[in-house]
């Protein structure tokens, strides 16, 4: 059966899978959670290790779970 949102069903985007391992640059302050840009589209993330990561500071995704993209320093 075809589940469609006429039904209800509705897509969750993934694409944020495959930017782990992409480098970026904080656009806020992450304490921990905050703005990124990578690839030139921004998005939530949130400081891997929970630590603070000031605004304009280079970083890679770590990983993506849970709808969350997750960074470090790089």
């Amino acid at each position: 059966k075809e589940q469609t949102t006429d039904e209800g069903y509705v897509g969750v985007p993934t694409e944020q899978i495959s930017i782990v391992g992409s480098e970026g640059i904080t656009t806020t302050d992450l304490r921990p959670a905050g703005k990124v840009i990578i690839n030139g589209r921004h998005y939530d993330a949130k400081s891997h290790f929970g630590d603070f990561i000031p605004k304009n500071t280079p970083i890679i995704v770590t990983k993506y779970e849970t709808t969350q993209i997750y960074v470090k320093t790089k």
